[in-house]
């Protein structure tokens, strides 16, 4: 019996160290205080799988670091497929554009609201400038820091916040966000039936990168 009550007792040890070592890793999740924006010339790359409005085939998609125009303006941008987004020092999205066609402009411009910790939770409004359709709409996010986990991909294995997003366009996403590279590592994106481009969903994953600082 007390070979017994001593094995009780240290599988209870066992399992209060454990717990205490998980919710120590749990008080160990970053606070990013500001922006990390990747330097001009990194690049880096997503195995794309899309479905409905955001198409059909599987891709891979290539973003370079550079500069660009928006409205007459220079700023930041990061030149993709199919579209470039433009980013001020902030790293804030202010409009995209498929080469010389602007096709969205946000005011004021999309952004995380830092510092970026678990727990964290905002909404914020903006008017979005559809110039396709020649139209201006509100447009009213509400966003959340979930957590903060690893997450393997086929570019390595990242600490990242996990970022989800809703907003009254039909849109809901969740991002991992890795403060150590400034990009998301992985992504997932649903649109509904009341988006403007209708139903779809695309996931994204990081393949490969050159992040300069």
């Amino acid at each position: 019996m007390k070979i017994r009550n001593r094995e009780v007792k240290t599988a209870l040890l066992v399992a209060a160290s454990s717990a205490a070592f998980i919710s120590a890793c749990a008080v160990m999740a970053p606070t990013m205080e500001r922006a990390k924006i990747p330097a001009q010339g990194s690049s880096w790359s997503y195995a794309s799988t899309p479905s409905g409005s955001f198409g059909k085939e599987l891709r891979k998609t290539t973003t370079t670091m550079g500069m660009g125009s928006w409205q007459g303006k220079s700023m930041m941008a990061q030149h993709g497929q199919p579209m470039s987004i433009f980013v001020n020092s902030d790293g804030c999205w202010v409009g995209m554009a498929a080469g010389s066609k602007p096709l969205f402009g946000f005011d004021p411009p999309i952004c995380y609201r830092f510092p970026i910790a678990v727990g964290n939770a905002w909404s914020d409004q903006r008017r979005m400038t559809m110039y396709q359709a020649k139209k201006t709409v509100n447009l009213e996010s509400h966003w959340k820091v979930e957590a903060y986990e690893e997450v393997s991909v086929p570019a390595g294995t990242f600490g990242a916040f996990r970022i989800t997003y809703s907003d009254n366009n039909g849109t809901d996403r969740v991002d991992w966000f890795s403060p150590e590279l400034g990009i998301w590592v992985k992504s997932s994106i649903q649109r509904s039936a009341k988006h403007p481009a209708g139903p779809g969903t695309l996931e994204n994953i990081l393949v490969s990168h050159t992040i300069k600082n």
